[in-house]
């Protein structure tokens, strides 16, 4: 059974590299991958983009989660996607199923 991972990775990939944007963990990585004359955001999960490309990006990466959680539904179902996620112990699988459309009691 894929995991939601498996159905974001490569389009989020995507968004990233049209925004220009790079994931940045220190001073020296950023200064070393910025480009000049441009003005930066920082995003979640040391995410950096163009602040002229944050605003789409960010949009962009939240229609990506939400169609993926479409897409690990319609091909898993959810019974199944919360014993996957059940596996891994309660408290995660709480927190990894905080976007689909199921509350905390149904779990």
């Amino acid at each position: 059974m894929k995991h939601l991972q498996h159905y974001i990775d490569k389009a989020r990939t995507r968004a990233i590299q049209r925004a220009k944007a790079f994931y940045s963990y220190t001073d020296e990585h950023f200064n070393k991958t910025k480009e000049p004359n441009v003005q930066y955001s920082n995003l979640p999960d040391n995410l950096v983009c163009p602040e002229d490309t944050a605003p789409r990006l960010e949009a962009n990466l939240a229609e990506i989660t939400i169609n993926a959680i479409g897409q690990d539904i319609e091909e898993n179902g959810m019974e199944a996607i919360v014993r996957r996620e059940l596996k891994k112990g309660r408290e995660i699988a709480l927190i990894n199923l905080e976007l689909y459309p199921i509350t905390r009691e149904e779990i």
